[in-house]
């Protein structure tokens, strides 16, 4: 068996420390318990001073021992990381947590001399233990401070003029021989905002720009295929950057606008055209505080969610010019899902209600059709996929505060993760209700008669509430290619 190597650390972060177990006992005791488990020492490193360091990277600039332990752990130079107890690894638990990590994606054993391990094999589940314990005891509140003090520096380079975040698309940044960086046009994404704004000002809505960037292969500003509504609302609401100033929290409380020192690809009155437009669009589509009798029960066949509604009092929408169009269901990812009107979405329902009323109920087989048990199915994976989620947010906070993650990839990340939780939890929230109503409906044949002798009369009800809530509770309806596939009764 090839002996363990071992690197011991000393260090105090008082003179109360000092004085109770010195510098020498320290070693002395570490010594010792390489002697007894067996190896050798590679290195000894001392820490004599104390300092409220945070962040890992920080530490090893300011502090040479922690230079000198960073460069062994990405050398694997040693097996096992000993010190009198983890407090003696810094004062602040992120960077405790940070070297912890480390050793723990390296193979590296922590060893404390006060609290050992009951053998040195158990490494993963020690360390393990020890990254809970850490997280549970301050960990949070140094994530916190750190989102507040990153929060106090944005403001102040919004008001500087400079970028808190990712040039936005139709900019990139131009790194400069010093170490600098400056924003520059992107000139082939320019292009493409420049069309989008054309597009938006001559008329176009934003679901018909997002179809013809789809039409022509486009990539998006994720590098993707598909253009969702909200990119190329996102685009439009950031018209005033486009035209050469920095924004910081807009639409929110606190919102400013400062000259920024990046090329505009256009000037301040298409900029200000854009946003009252954008406004003036916003304040037409208007949402009636009664929901539909449809909401909530159209689903995208090929991504599972429900799709929305756009549609005024009189039941239609109104274009830029003024005509009136049928409300329509469109799907959030304009993929295979694509829109339906209203009105196919009410003829399917009719014919499925007809058919309905021609099963001979009394003779149905005695097993379902399997529906819950899809249902419960999908909503485990959408479970999973949450999961998943959240522990990716986790890890990313970890790197951030350890100094592993720059900020600018920190918020890309948080914001992409976030979105996704968002999507998983809202379908997991519709699987759920899904579940209970079918749960609460009874035997097939009993949700069937009661679908039966109420589904034309919820059909025609004035009463569009009262009808939505009957509607959920009972039925969906799955569209793709802007066709109706299925009406499925609950």
């Amino acid at each position: 068996m090839t002996p363990r190597r071992w690197l011991v650390w000393i260090a105090v972060s008082s003179k109360e420390q000092a004085e109770r177990v010195s510098p020498e006992l320290q070693a002395r005791l570490a010594r010792e318990h390489v002697a007894r488990w067996g190896g050798v020492v590679v290195d000894e490193l001392s820490v004599a001073e104390s300092r409220d360091i945070v962040l890992l990277n920080d530490a090893a600039v300011a502090i040479p021992a922690y230079a000198k332990l960073y460069e062994h752990i990405q050398r694997r130079t040693f097996d096992v990381l000993i010190c009198y107890d983890l407090s003696r690894l810094g004062r602040a638990h992120t960077l405790i947590l940070a070297i912890v990590e480390l050793c723990n994606r390296a193979g590296i054993l922590v060893y404390e001399i006060e609290n050992p391990p009951r053998a040195l094999d158990e490494q993963s589940g020690y360390d393990a233990a020890l990254i809970r314990a850490l997280k549970a005891v301050g960990y949070q509140h140094e994530v916190e401070k750190m989102r507040a003090r990153m929060a106090y520096g944005r403001e102040g380079r919004a008001k500087a003029g400079k970028l808190t975040h990712a040039p936005p698309y139709g900019y990139r940044w131009r790194y400069e021989p010093d170490g600098g960086r400056a924003v520059e046009v992107d000139d082939t994404a320019a292009e493409t905002v420049r069309r989008i704004a054309a597009l938006y000002l001559d008329g176009r809505g934003i679901i018909s720009i997002a179809a013809d960037l789809n039409a022509a292969g486009v990539p998006t500003p994720a590098g993707k295929t598909t253009w969702l509504k909200n990119s190329v609302g996102a685009i439009l609401d950031r018209a005033w950057m486009y035209a050469g100033y920095n924004e910081f929290k807009r639409g929110r409380p606190g919102y400013l606008r400062a000259p920024a020192g990046w090329p505009a690809l256009w000037d301040d009155a298409t900029a200000e055209r854009i946003a009252r437009e954008r406004a003036a669009r916003r304040a037409n589509r208007h949402i009636p505080d009664t929901p539909s009798r449809l909401t909530g029960i159209v689903i995208c066949e090929q991504c599972g969610r429900a799709m929305w509604q756009v549609r005024n009092e009189s039941g239609s929408i109104r274009d830029a010019d003024g005509t009136r169009r049928r409300a329509k269901f469109y799907c959030y990812p304009y993929h295979a899902g694509g829109s339906v009107s209203t009105k196919r979405v009410l003829a399917a329902l009719q014919v499925a209600l007809e058919e309905l009323a021609r099963v001979d109920l009394d003779n149905l087989p005695d097993d379902d059709d399997g529906q819950p048990a899809a249902i419960a199915a999908r909503l485990a994976e959408c479970e999973a996929a949450a999961q998943r989620h959240q522990a990716a947010l986790r890890r990313a906070d970890t790197a951030f505060v350890s100094g592993m993650m720059d900020e600018v990839r920190y918020q890309e990340q948080v914001r992409r993760l976030r979105a996704a939780l968002e999507a998983v939890q809202s379908e997991g929230a519709q699987l759920q209700a899904e579940a209970a109503a079918a749960q609460q409906n009874g035997s097939r044949a009993e949700r069937l008669a009661a679908i039966r002798a109420a589904g034309p009369a919820m059909l025609a009800l004035t009463d569009t509430t009262a009808a939505n809530a009957w509607f959920r509770h009972y039925v969906r309806v799955y569209v793709r290619a802007n066709q109706v596939t299925e009406v499925r009764f609950l």
